[in-house]
Parts: C-alpha cells; structure tokens; sequence
C-alpha cells in the first residue's frame, strides 16, 4: 500500500474501468475485490494517521486534486458508480452472468 500521484485508492476506480471481462470467473474476482475494498480503505487509513503520528505527510500541491479524484468515484446510484462499470456491459444471457450482474448491484458504493 503506497500513496504516491499515481498509486492510491481515490484512482483504483481506472483500473475497473479499463478491465475486460470475458467469463463469469473474471466477474466472480471483481466481485470479491470489491467486497475487500472496505477493509482495504481501513487498513489505508491506518498507515496514513501512522504517518502523520510520526509527521510524515505528502506535499500539499500533491494532495491539491485529491478532494476531486475522491468526488469522481461516488455515487449516489451504486450503478452509477465507476467501480460498478464493469457489470454494465455484462452479457446476461448466462445463468451464472446473471448471478454475477446482480452481486455486483448489492455491492455498496465504496465510501471514501
């Protein structure tokens, strides 16, 4: 877990959008690493004020946009929502593509 300008949690949301799925299976992963986002976020979180106990901190004019990058991934509707994207294009026409469709609308909007 790093946070650098181009490894951090506010832009995994890219990541999801530029993945191709093309089996049930590829949906399955996605599935449970979103279902590992909360805890990924808490542990985030923890290294962060660690670091600011011991006064290491980033640059401000690095931290400058992040307010932004961290409004662009939330969603009011959980299918509006860049990490739900994958599912939106997932062929329904399969028992188990439906299972993974409808897994993927239970999944709670990541909470920054």
């Amino acid at each position: 877990m790093e946070l650098t300008s181009r490894s951090c949690p506010q832009l995994e949301a890219d990541e999801f959008r530029r993945a191709h799925f093309e089996h049930a299976g590829d949906y399955e992963v996605l599935v449970r690493k979103l279902q590992a986002v909360g805890p990924y976020l808490a542990a985030f979180t923890e290294r962060l004020k660690q670091a600011m106990a011991k006064g290491i901190t980033q640059p401000h004019v690095a931290m400058e946009r992040v307010q932004d990058e961290i409004a662009a991934n939330i969603a009011k509707d959980p299918a509006q929502s860049p990490f739900y994207a994958p599912f939106k294009d997932l062929p329904t026409s399969r028992p188990q593509n439906r299972r993974s469709c409808a897994a993927g609308r239970r999944l709670p909007s990541p909470s920054w």
